[in-house]
């Protein structure tokens, strides 16, 4: 029994750690488990990278800035994506080997018509959900919105939704893929009942089984030993957070500034930072908001090592998560897997091990003075908290470890291969559907991209290029315009106007102005 991961990258991001998490898990187990990426960062051999078409990624890119990215309501800022490119992943030498097709995060590498090439294929299918996009027509967490559980229409997350691409993404995706014939997998309870309502997977098997954490690296560290390591004063107490993504509304950053401005205002935790006894501790990046706040603050920057970061978690008193919508967060996994106890908001995954009193404190979503009030209740009682860190240490080993992880997705594994009926492999034939793009979106194509190039022309409109290269650029959106109403996708990627803009914008990246800069910053990250 051979199982393939499919999934955008192997270790950058959270989902992506945490698949990969699982590939490593179920190679200890003796699986004949294999990864394929988008982006590979690992050295692992078991690990394989396709060949990305630079051309295709720029082009996506661009109608993924100027339909989503610079349409957004306040409603939300979280990744919001488009559902494009596909790579076609169906004759790949490793899915045809593969007896299992084991999905995970797929944005910027597959889309609802590769998927359905992959399901097509008639192998065992599971789909482990890291967020909410499978099921929506865009957006990664929904931020309230239940309109997955209908069509989708009218996404609230666009000021302008004046194509429908939230309604002719889930309607693709609806159409397309079998959802019955899947597996759907959730690491949280919150992402399981919001799978069981959607229209997409209402009929489909949805198991919880959480994230497993390597409960033999994170592990706890006498405070007095980490803090020496870390170089920090061995005496006092510590307040440690994430610092990335804080800009991100639903990571709640705000919320945690505030909470922490509620807790100075409690006479007892004054008193304690003008004493010098408490500090906060962050690492990601640093922010002026929270050496602001008059208290002691270190920062520790970007931690690329796992046992670094364990020596952060077992360093701190408390672990603050103030996440507003969330899955289950890897960092509140790792700070208890150390034997950190957790204040956070009773969001998303966050209660299914964050329990009042046992493992640390929930507050009520969004309520900074409530979470203040929990971080300054905890931070009174040391004992109460050396229980609880205990507490959260035998929590991991017994529900959140990779090796138990392993071991559920090892028997569900087994129980499906037991239990496997032979399925026609067909693609599906809707009238108006390609293969390259679902139907609706297919309808829909060609606004996207005249939207996309006129605003391209804005930019270029603001932008201080000399009168040839405005011409040379001008003529290659004419040009792509002409394509838009009746070209496939395939063919404007292939054309070589669009060749030339990609290289157009590329070139400008020393001479353009800053309006140009940021969309040509946005192009390159794709390479990265």
């Amino acid at each position: 029994m051979r199982v393939v991961h499919i999934a955008t990258a192997d270790c950058r991001g959270g989902a992506a750690r945490a698949a990969f998490r699982l590939h490593e898990g179920l190679l200890s187990r003796g699986v004949d488990s294999a990864m394929l990426v988008k982006s590979k960062t690992s050295g692992l051999r078991s690990v394989q990278s396709i060949s990305r078409d630079k051309t295709t990624d720029f082009f996506w890119k661009l109608l993924q800035t100027h339909s989503i990215d610079n349409n957004r309501s306040s409603l939300s800022n979280t990744f919001f994506s488009i559902g494009q490119p596909g790579y076609d992943l169906s004759e790949h030498p490793l899915v045809r080997k593969a007896d299992i097709l084991h999905l995970h995060w797929v944005a910027k590498f597959q889309s609802a018509a590769s998927i359905a090439r992959l399901q097509a294929l008639g192998k065992l299918f599971i789909w482990t959900l890291h967020d909410q996009r499978p099921f929506t027509g865009g957006c990664h967490f929904s931020a309230g919105c239940a309109r997955y559980e209908d069509r989708c229409q009218s996404c609230p997350q666009l000021k302008e939704d004046l194509c429908g691409l939230a309604r002719a993404n889930l309607a693709d995706q609806m159409q397309l893929w079998r959802a019955a014939d899947m597996v759907v997998v959730c690491p949280s309870k919150w992402l399981a009942a919001c799978a069981r309502k959607s229209a997409l997977f209402r009929n489909a098997r949805v198991e919880t089984i959480p994230y497993g954490v390597e409960a033999a690296v994170f592990q706890p560290t006498p405070k007095a030993e980490a803090r020496r390591k870390l170089r920090l004063s061995e005496k006092g107490v510590y307040l440690l957070f994430g610092a990335d993504h804080a800009a991100e509304r639903r990571k709640g950053f705000r919320e945690l500034i505030e909470a922490i401005e509620f807790c100075r205002s409690v006479p007892a935790f004054r008193e304690r930072v003008q004493r010098s006894e408490l500090a906060l501790l962050a690492f990601g990046a640093e922010h002026a908001d929270v050496a602001s706040l008059g208290i002691p603050f270190i920062s520790l920057g970007y931690i690329q090592s796992d046992v670094q970061l364990a020596l952060a978690y077992s360093a701190a008193d408390l672990f603050v998560l103030p996440s507003l919508e969330d899955n289950l967060p890897n960092t509140m996994l790792e700070a208890m897997s150390c034997g950190t106890p957790v204040a956070g908001f009773d969001s998303g995954g966050v209660p299914d091990l964050l329990t009042n009193d046992i493992t640390g404190q929930l507050a009520p979503v969004g309520n900074a003075q409530k979470l203040g009030e929990a971080i300054v209740s905890l931070l009174s009682d040391p004992s109460k908290l050396e229980v609880m860190g205990q507490n959260c240490r035998r929590t991991i080993e017994q529900r959140c470890s990779v090796q138990r992880q392993a071991e559920v997705l090892h028997q569900l594994y087994d129980e499906l291969w037991r239990s496997r009926t032979v399925k026609e492999s067909r693609l599906f034939s809707s009238t108006g559907w390609s293969g390259e793009i679902g139907p609706q979106f297919q309808g829909i194509f060609p606004q996207l991209l005249l939207t996309a190039l006129g605003q391209l022309k804005k930019v270029d409109s603001n932008a201080t290029l000399t009168e040839i290269e405005r011409r040379r650029r001008l003529r290659c959106v004419r040009r792509l315009e002409r394509m838009a109403p009746t070209a496939e996708p395939k063919q404007i990627i292939g054309s070589r106007w669009m060749e030339r803009l990609r290289i157009e914008l590329h070139l400008d990246a020393k001479t353009a102005p800053s309006a140009l800069r940021r969309l040509t910053r946005l192009v390159k990250s794709l390479g990265t």
